[in-house]
């Protein structure tokens, strides 16, 4: 096993291009950005399915509790056996969730929290209004 502490943009690339897949076992996780981005160099992804990481990966991953070692393990050997099958079945660059989709998604949770709750269209108070009004 090799360890490679800080690499460059460059290394990076290469680590995601020759890997046979990221294993992502997140108990706690902001975003999961690997997990986009081993997406992105065409890299297999096995992830956890306990944090935010379903939002980033979608269907394009292969998910796991993280808590239960014996289906991670079980996993990663049907991924070394099938690792070419698996990059051949993951989408486009253009099918993956950018950057870009994440500005949106944020600009929309501000403009819905920044109007007032009796003109929202969702959340609970928007809820009550409208079974008040039925």
């Amino acid at each position: 096993m090799t360890i490679v502490q800080s690499p460059t943009n460059a290394e990076l690339t290469a680590l995601y291009k020759e890997a046979i897949a990221l294993v992502y076992p997140s108990l706690f996780e902001g975003y999961g950005l690997p997990v986009g981005e081993a997406l992105w160099m065409g890299t297999p992804v096995l992830a956890s399915n306990a944090t935010s990481i379903p939002e980033v990966g979608g269907d394009h991953c292969q998910y796991f509790d993280p808590h239960n070692a014996e289906e991670l393990a079980t996993l990663i050997q049907s991924t070394i056996q099938s690792k070419e099958a698996l990059r051949a079945e993951l989408p486009a660059r253009d099918e993956l969730r950018q950057w870009q989709n994440v500005q949106q998604d944020i600009w929309k949770i501000i403009e819905n929290n920044s109007t007032p709750p009796d003109k929202r269209s969702s959340g609970a108070e928007g809820k009550q209004q409208k079974l008040e009004e039925t």
